[in-house]
């Protein structure tokens, strides 16, 4: 009889043993930002984003990952770079600047660089022909015409313009849309093309020499 009690009592411990030790498992575990002791792993918690180049005037959204406590966000040189309540960055001149976040008693730094925005000019031109000394020059035999190609370029970008074409000498050079007629023979007659975009106006111009044909 009393045999059978000790080993149902030893059972009964074995078992309560097991339980312990496994819960005590589960709690060692935790949720994977948890360290062995139940402390918060400070490595968990990093930024989206470390460093950010930016351009004068463009934002970005931050974020400090696994934070559990709300984000107290601060710019170290509002010149440069601002940061809103929310983690919202906004460049604001060219420079450096480090903005800090912090959240359950730990600062993470983000390395923001802002640079100056590269703004593409338009260039007007007259597309399929070189300049000779600077200036774009054609030739052309009396009775001949040629259709010119004026187009307006920003960056690798052709813009959608309305181009207009006034002859310096209607009689010797007739235009009608892009193209241009050689009625008489010329030496210092010229072509002025002209456009505007963003209320800018932009003006090339071709000299034409027409020749009477041999």
């Amino acid at each position: 009889m009393w045999n059978k009690m000790k080993q149902t009592l030893k059972r009964i411990l074995f078992i309560v043993s097991s339980l312990i030790i496994v819960a005590l498992g589960c709690s060692c575990k935790g949720n994977g930002n948890e360290n062995v002791n139940g402390g918060f792993d400070e490595s968990s918690i990093v930024l989206n984003q470390p460093i950010l180049t930016m351009n004068v005037g463009d934002t970005y959204q931050l974020e400090l990952i696994n934070a559990t406590t709300n984000v107290v966000w601060e710019s170290l040189k509002t010149g440069v770079a601002e940061i809103s309540a929310n983690g919202e960055v906004t460049a604001i001149s060219p420079g450096e600047a480090q903005i800090k976040a912090t959240a359950n008693g730990i600062t993470r730094t983000c390395y923001v660089i802002v640079q100056i925005n590269l703004v593409s000019v338009p260039v007007f031109e007259l597309k399929g022909m070189d300049k000779e000394n600077g200036r774009y020059e054609r030739n052309l035999m009396k009775g001949d015409s040629y259709d010119f190609t004026p187009t307006l370029v920003m960056g690798t970008e052709t813009l959608e313009v309305e181009v207009s074409i006034a002859s310096s000498n209607p009689d010797a050079l007739a235009v009608v849309g892009n193209k241009v007629y050689a009625l008489l023979e010329t030496s210092d007659a010229y072509l002025t093309f002209s456009c505007v975009y963003n209320e800018k106006e932009y003006t090339v111009i071709c000299y034409v020499t027409v020749e009477e044909v041999i």
